[in-house]
């Protein structure tokens, strides 16, 4: 049996289903429910609009706006209830194509210990984002007053915008009009086509660049929000209402989606973190030497998680294997090595890791370049 070309046609087979349960937005997503949570899995195009509209120094972006709509669709099918909100989101870094032009991302939810409905955003074997879905309805927060002065096409500013390095096309240019005056600003939206549409959402976040300094030409990046809360559905135009505070690294904000005529909310978004595009994001740092490591040829036990074929194919390599078969809806989800003894800090852990990369790249080598195994 060519054990290569049983892994090739399952995970072939697993990505045919994913783009025939697809639109090129995020209309029909593929749920995948397990007794312990539901996976929600999304695949895009450069060219469909949601990425090639968005545009973060010189590459198709999928929004942080998107992943709020993927969380709340999520959110409800796993539930089966309205989802009220999220909260403790965060934005961990930019999904962008791959090599072939497309990104697929996971979106799963478990329960927390806690009791919440937690959700984590993966693109590969990275984890992009994360926060928890929010079923309960909270009291409304204090409204946003509106800006002061005379309102302005918003052309201008996404020019403005593309010199700083976003590059928005007409599918997120939805900020039409806006003004500000100290640290508020608010701005006209264009018509939603989704409950939680995020062009129009995304154009919201546009609107906080009118309250930056005028000779400013730095661009910001949502980095993680407090609380997203879900009043009414978007219909038809909205109007954005926000306050902003922070510095020149980082800027914080709250921001108000109301309907224009009665100002009721339908969307509030408070403590949104926006970070200059290209400032450093340190998750930890890390003051040890890195300890030694065994050379890649030492590293023979690997765990294998959702593919028995792979397992396979590493077994007749006369590798030792522990098969773990994980719940995830792709084929290969993530391939470990297995070492002798726990690392004794994070640098000797980041270190095997790394050399792990090697030995599997080059047993893989091996593995393909044998085809009649």
């Amino acid at each position: 049996i060519d054990l290569v070309q049983v892994a090739e046609q399952r995970i072939g087979e697993t990505l045919d289903a994913i783009r025939a349960a697809l639109d090129p937005w995020l209309g029909r997503p593929r749920i995948v429910v397990k007794e312990r949570g539901t996976t929600v899995v999304y695949r895009f195009s450069s060219e469909d609009p949601i990425l090639a509209d968005h545009v973060v120094a010189g590459r198709p972006t999928l929004p942080a706006a998107a992943v709020l709509e993927m969380a709340a669709i999520a959110g409800e099918r796993a539930s089966g209830r309205a989802v009220a909100g999220l909260a403790r989101v965060s934005f961990l870094r930019r999904v962008t194509p791959g090599p072939d032009g497309s990104v697929a991302v996971r979106l799963v939810l478990r329960k927390t210990p806690s009791g919440t409905l937690g959700f984590r955003l993966l693109a590969a074997a990275a984890e992009v984002a994360r926060g928890e879905v929010v079923l309960e309805s909270g009291p409304a927060s204090a409204p946003i007053p509106p800006a002061e002065g005379e309102a302005s096409a918003a052309g201008p500013l996404y020019d403005r915008l593309a010199r700083a390095g976003i590059a928005y096309g007409p599918t997120f240019r939805t900020l039409e009009t806006v003004r500000s005056y100290g640290d508020r600003c608010d701005g006209t939206l264009s018509k939603a086509t989704r409950p939680v549409d995020p062009a129009v959402i995304d154009g919201a976040f546009h609107a906080l660049a009118a309250a930056l300094p005028a000779g400013a030409e730095q661009a910001f990046v949502p980095v993680a929000l407090d609380a997203v809360h879900f009043r009414a559905p978007l219909e038809g135009r909205s109007t954005v209402r926000a306050r902003l505070a922070g510095g020149d690294a980082e800027v914080r904000a709250d921001l108000d989606l109301v309907a224009p005529a009665t100002s009721v909310p339908r969307i509030e978004i408070r403590g949104l973190r926006l970070r200059g595009l290209g400032a450093p994001r340190l998750h930890y740092t890390v003051d040890e030497e890195p300890a030694p490591v065994a050379a890649p040829s030492t590293l023979d036990r690997w765990v294998v998680h959702g593919e028995r074929a792979l397992a396979g194919l590493l077994a007749v390599r006369g590798k030792v294997v522990a098969d773990a078969p994980g719940d995830e809806p792709f084929g290969l989800v993530a391939i470990f090595h297995a070492p002798p003894a726990p690392p004794a800090s994070l640098a000797e852990l980041e270190a095997r890791l790394e050399a792990g990369v090697v030995a599997l790249r080059a047993l893989l080598r091996e593995v393909v370049g044998a085809r009649g195994l």
